[in-house]
């Protein structure tokens, strides 16, 4: 009787330890850092970061970081079950991976199936921590959001120039995310009121494009974003034609209205006389005709320094302030004197101003995608 109490005491004792509960095991993946913060976050939660067994399963899982510190999930577990979503940070993933793990273990056998003659045991899975290679797409791996890595921005411009007049206009930017830095472009255009000039009038506007790069700096949920932009503008002058005719271009009054050779000047109110102060009647907003047609366009290099500031509003909608200043070097800065001068008046009085050599520019708009 003894010797078979024994052996039926030898063949249970191994199934009663096989019958154990596991611990919750898990292999992860991908970003070396997203794996630190996760794996961190799982063992706080009691999963152990080892490959699993026959008896006791382990979740395989992929982390990668997305967008402002999201980390991008992929789970498979048992039976080719997988499954990925984009989670806020590191402790929504691991509990998510914890879920996972848990419930493999509740479908799992606790105690292996006999092994069959001929049974080769499957490859252990990866290694903790190891990566696989960046350019090969993981399976069930979200790609990440197109808006994580590229922005687009409109946005209304002042600007002062350093020949103290004032601009008005707009902005289209973008740029592509490459690290910390995002290297993009800038499109504006500017112009401003026609305003006196001299005895004359002018009209001026420039459209500038440049290529940009900037450094992404968050400061809680505000970003701030040195920036340098190098690219080339166009400066239009044009003058704006009158209608006030120099008054010695007029036929004179006649002496003797009695006389029928004499024609009269019946004073067209086209007609106009310059003040003491060598300006026209501020009254009248008149202007002298000078015929010339004039218009300049000239090409210069432009160099930017800026500082954007990005406050989020929306999910990836953010309000964009930008302030810059602009060197426009090789302008033509001097005035713009006329081939042709109306008769009784200067080149001096009806020149039209150079072009301006800076300027100081504020903004404001919104952006959409990243800062």
């Amino acid at each position: 009787m003894r010797a078979p109490l024994v052996v039926g005491l030898l063949l249970l004792g191994p199934a009663t330890v096989r019958a154990e509960p596991c611990a919750p095991r898990a292999v992860l993946t991908g970003d070396a850092a997203a794996i630190e913060r996760v794996g961190a976050a799982l063992v706080k939660l009691g999963v152990v970061l080892a490959p699993g067994t026959r008896a006791c399963p382990a979740a395989a899982a992929t982390v990668e970081l997305a967008g402002e510190g999201g980390i991008a999930v992929a789970v498979r577990g048992s039976g080719q079950r997988s499954e990925g979503r984009v989670v806020s940070d590191a402790g929504v993933a691991a509990t998510w991976i914890d879920a996972w793990v848990r419930d493999d273990l509740d479908v799992a056998t606790w105690a292996p199936p006999p092994i069959e003659a001929g049974f080769v045991a499957p490859p252990a899975g990866p290694a903790p921590g190891a990566s696989p290679p960046r350019d090969t797409p993981v399976a069930g791996m979200p790609s990440p959001a197109l808006l994580d890595r590229v922005g687009f921005s409109a946005a209304y411009v002042q600007a002062w120039s350093d020949d103290d007049t004032t601009w008005s206009g707009g902005a289209l930017a973008g740029c592509m995310r490459v690290g910390a830095a995002c290297i993009g472009g800038r499109v504006r255009a500017m112009w401003q009121p026609d305003r006196a000039a001299n005895l004359s009038a002018v009209g001026r506007s420039e459209v500038a494009a440049l290529a940009t790069a900037s450094l992404r700096i968050p400061a809680g949920n505000t970003v701030f974003s040195p920036e340098l932009g190098l690219g080339v503008g166009r400066f239009t002058t044009r003058r704006v034609e009158g209608t006030c005719v120099p008054p010695n271009t007029m036929p004179p009054p006649c002496a003797d209205p009695t006389d029928p050779m004499c024609q009269m000047n019946p004073g067209d109110p086209n007609t106009c006389l310059p003040d003491a102060s060598g300006m026209l009647d501020p009254s009248t907003g008149a202007k002298l005709l000078v015929g010339d047609d004039f218009e300049n366009v000239t090409y210069t290099p432009r160099i930017a320094l800026s500082l954007r500031v990005s406050v989020p509003l929306f999910s990836r909608v953010w309000l964009d302030g930008l302030a810059s200043y602009e060197g426009m070097p090789l302008a033509h800065g001097g005035a713009f004197r006329p081939e042709q001068v109306p008769a009784g008046t200067s080149a001096e009085s009806v020149s039209l101003p150079g072009e301006p050599s800076a300027a100081w520019l504020l903004g404001v708009g919104l952006r959409l995608g990243a800062p």
